[in-house]
């Protein structure tokens, strides 16, 4: 079945924007056509600096933040978008371990998704943290 024979009510995130942020460039582009498949709107950046740029200037419903990239890593990105009053949901989707979940929590990630990616496990995360469903609410 292809998306067009789905109806839009039947997609798993139909109308969630999110902001998917990784260096590298496969990943990106593996994430977003999966997600836009179930019906998101999709942007992309290649580091946190030009995620923290797109995420003060349009409204994400979440944000999947790798960990480890150049220029400002998840981390970082995370600190100052919270420093500026952002509080969209930002689930790491990282090579990251288990014991290092912690500390990406403190730097003020809501959420973390292991790579290698189980879309399923991703998607659930993703409608458990959208504004809809979000904690937050």
């Amino acid at each position: 079945m292809t998306q067009q024979d789905r109806q839009a009510s039947d997609l798993a995130l139909a109308g969630k924007s999110i902001l998917a942020v990784d260096d590298i460039e496969v990943t990106l582009t593996m994430v977003k056509s999966i997600l836009e498949m179930e019906g998101a709107k999709v942007t992309t950046a290649a580091n946190g600096k030009i995620a923290y740029t797109l995420a003060s200037n349009d409204c994400f419903d979440v944000i999947l933040m790798d960990v480890q990239m150049p220029v400002w890593d998840g981390p970082k990105a995370t600190r100052e978008l919270r420093a500026c009053g952002i509080s969209t949901p930002i689930i790491a989707l990282t090579a990251a371990s288990e014991h290092e979940k912690p500390a990406l929590m403190e730097a003020g990630i809501d959420d973390f998704h292991q790579k290698p990616v189980d879309f399923a496990s991703l998607i659930a995360i993703i409608q458990q943290w959208s504004p809809s469903n979000s904690k937050l609410n």
